[in-house]
């Protein structure tokens, strides 16, 4: 999708891999991983913080994938350096895998294809799953077996990628995040009343964001401030001048006037970003 950055659209990439999606690809799946954590952060044996994109777990493996999803060459020594001195007792807090004291685990990196190469020599041993449009394919070993046995040949892709498990992270495209900002919106005010048309922003980001219980504290909040930032900018538009307005004192806006001149100004905004995808505010 336009506006999805190459960094989101690998997380999407590799959450496909542990759900079962028409076309693509359940390889993490079918070994019984999960998704634990999304953005998450853990500190390191040098007490470090670690911002991890992923934590894929597996309680058929007693294993977890710490994943680093690379959209571009942006990782240097020192974020190399953190990761390798993550332990078990870095990760294993809120863990969800039925026997904790077996847990084991690895980071793997994420990259396209067309970053291949450069990350390969700034790595180090680490494993790197690499996308490319056609075929999934395995750069360095699994320390586990079943994960590297399932990734040593390459797999093929014969749909586009996912882009529903993360519809985006605060850093994408703004006119992106407002599409599906008003479109839910719209689909949330049909369930108001007149009397009582207050919206929650975790609300409406938990009807947005399918996973939003498993995205970390610190990026929810971000997330957070990312969607009121656009609230309090197209409040200021006149399609939505009279009929939102931020509640005093709580997480919530509120719908001011008729429900149906809402809806009509949200649909305004939402066939100026459809056209444009992006709005002259941004």
């Amino acid at each position: 999708m336009k506006g999805l950055s190459d960094h989101t659209l690998l997380m999407n990439q590799m959450v496909g891999l542990c759900k079962k999606t028409y076309g693509w690809p359940s390889t993490l799946k079918e070994l019984g991983y999960f998704v634990e954590l999304i953005e998450p952060i853990f500190v390191n044996s040098e007490s470090k913080k670690v911002n991890a994109d992923l934590r894929l777990t597996s309680n058929k493996l007693v294993h977890t994938l710490v994943t680093e999803c690379k959209g571009g060459v942006t990782v240097d020594d020192q974020q190399i350096e953190k990761y390798a001195k993550l332990t078990v007792e870095s990760i294993i807090r809120k863990t969800m895998v039925h026997d904790p004291r077996r847990l084991e685990f690895e980071v793997v990196f994420a990259t396209n294809i067309k970053f291949k190469d450069e990350l390969l020599e700034r790595i180090g041993t680490f494993p790197l799953l690499v996308f490319s449009e056609t075929e999934l394919t395995k750069e360095n070993k699994f320390q586990n077996k079943e994960v590297e046995n399932a990734f040593s040949s390459p797999i093929a892709i014969s749909t586009k990628p996912p882009t529903h498990f993360y519809p985006f992270n605060d850093q994408d495209d703004r006119a992106l995040i407002a599409l599906y900002v008003f479109q839910k919106l719209v689909v949330l005010s049909l369930g108001t009343r007149e009397d009582s048309s207050e919206i929650d922003i975790d609300t409406l980001l938990s009807k947005i964001q399918p996973f939003w219980k498993d995205i970390d504290e610190t990026k929810k909040k971000a997330l957070r401030g990312k969607v009121n930032d656009i609230l309090f900018e197209c409040q200021k538009k006149k399609e939505l001048k009279e009929y939102l307005e931020k509640v005093k004192g709580k997480p919530s806006w509120r719908i001011t006037k008729s429900l149906d001149a809402f809806r009509k100004g949200c649909q305004k905004i939402i066939d100026d970003l459809e056209k444009q995808r992006k709005l002259d505010v941004w």
